[in-house]
């Protein structure tokens, strides 16, 4: 039975709020009556903002019932960002690296590179080229220690020590407010603070574009743009923000909104990782023998465990309804797909290596249909390209042609690949 047959109009358009572009591409094929709602410009716009994408000129004739604009523009972008990838196509940049170490941070098309030589960062717009927005003296002395950078479309925000200096996007980035922490709290000045190295550790994690989430000896949520924060009642182990709302994990699994106002609890001890998207939570468990424990956020209700070996790596694809874990098994190391409905396996792919790879494992989904995974920063020849759907292998010659050792990966999504090699910061852009 046809469901646009059963439900009214409304019910139907509100249900089509909730599916994911993969799913309005199904329903394009479907029928007349489908095609024609899957088809409302308004859903296929939500989709181009959220990638960016400005909309082309050029209307889809191909068939009885064209696609709206904004659907022909999202659909051809992703049809070539997919083959790309899959051809392993890109258009190379090169920067200068400058120092022996730098420290990178990407958002979008935005990326800034720290040299902790001369403590100056450089901002870059990536678009058809590679064009300087500018550069930063920040003021923090030459060391060992790295800070984090962090970059979006708004702020530049960059924490060492006990300082954290935000710069604000106006133009060109220009210094707009500092965060000091302290035995006694937080101090939030407009003006240029003088660095003082400190014993004591302000871990920053930036969760939007307002607003930050500091650590010192207690926790603070901070609003960026008001001067304003709020002190919560406890330190955290583990930290995971989604959309709206953070959740923190102690004795218990905490969820605040932005604000800092508490939400819910869920009672899971023993957390010593986890992530999150959307509706779901995945909860590394210690212990004797490690698990995953899969939670339903809207039900706030326990739907699966996975038993895993010692410190998996873990990625979650909200549009397949899929959970990815690495894991590491000394010379060997596995990539092993399963349902987040079920628990299921569904499918596994392992390889072995000729020495111990036990060091900063990583996996990432990319445009949902592949996944790039690398079992050590420390081994030059360990990256791999999957089919997310199949679990076939891409490319795996040892080494991606696109890579070339020694590389150190800083930035991935969707469109780049950012990485450190030798002495050059390459940017390949593969739509």
């Amino acid at each position: 039975m046809d469901p646009l047959e059963v439900f009214p109009p409304e019910i139907c358009l509100r249900i089509f709020e909730f599916l994911g572009p993969e799913d309005f591409c199904s329903c394009l094929a479907v029928s007349h009556q489908w095609r024609n709602l899957a088809n409302t410009e308004s859903y296929w716009q939500h989709f181009c903002n959220k990638r960016g994408l400005i909309q082309s000129n050029e209307v889809n004739e191909a068939g009885e019932m064209p696609l709206c604009p904004q659907a022909a523009t999202y659909i051809s972008y992703m049809n070539r960002l997919v083959r790309n990838w899959k051809q392993c196509r890109f258009n190379s940049f090169q920067l200068p690296k400058h120092d022996w170490y730098c420290c990178i941070a990407g958002c979008n098309r935005n990326i800034a590179i720290y040299y902790p030589r001369t403590a100056n960062i450089h901002i870059y717009h990536i678009s058809k080229t590679v064009d300087i927005v500018c550069d930063i003296h920040v003021g923090l002395p030459y060391g060992i220690s790295i800070p984090d950078v962090f970059i979006n479309e708004y702020f530049l925000i960059v924490s060492k020590g006990n300082v954290v200096l935000i710069y604000k996007n106006d133009k060109g980035y220009s210094l707009y407010k500092v965060v000091v922490g302290n035995e006694f709290g937080l101090t939030i000045a407009s003006h240029i603070f003088p660095y003082v190295e400190t014993d004591k550790r302000l871990y920053v994690k930036v969760i939007n574009e307002n607003t930050l989430w500091v650590e010192s000896n207690t926790v603070y949520v901070v609003d960026i743009l008001s001067d304003t924060y709020k002190a919560l009642n406890d330190t955290f182990r583990c930290l995971r923000v989604d959309g709206k709302y953070i959740y923190a994990a102690n004795d218990v699994v905490t969820c605040y909104n932005l604000q800092g106002d508490k939400k819910f609890s869920l009672n899971i001890r023993y957390v010593e990782d986890m992530w999150v998207k959307d509706q779901l939570l995945v909860v590394l468990i210690g212990g004797n023998s490690q698990l995953l424990h899969l939670w339903n956020l809207k039900s706030k209700s326990m739907i699966n465990i996975i038993q895993v070996e010692k410190d998996p790596c873990v990625s979650i694809s909200s549009e397949l309804d899929n959970l990815y874990v690495l894991e590491i098994i000394n010379k060997l190391y596995a990539i092993t797909c399963y349902s987040t409905r079920t628990g299921s396996l569904v499918w596994q792919h392992k390889q072995q290596y000729e020495r111990d790879i036990s060091i900063h494992p990583e996996i990432r989904i990319v445009c949902d249909r592949f996944i790039f995974a690398r079992p050590s920063h420390t081994c030059d020849t360990n990256f791999i390209l999957l089919d997310s759907k199949s679990g076939r292998v891409l490319y795996d010659n040892i080494m991606p042609p696109c890579l070339s050792p020694p590389c150190y990966i800083y930035h991935l999504s969707d469109e780049f690949l950012i990485t450190a090699e030798s002495d050059k910061v390459h940017i390949r852009r593969y739509v």
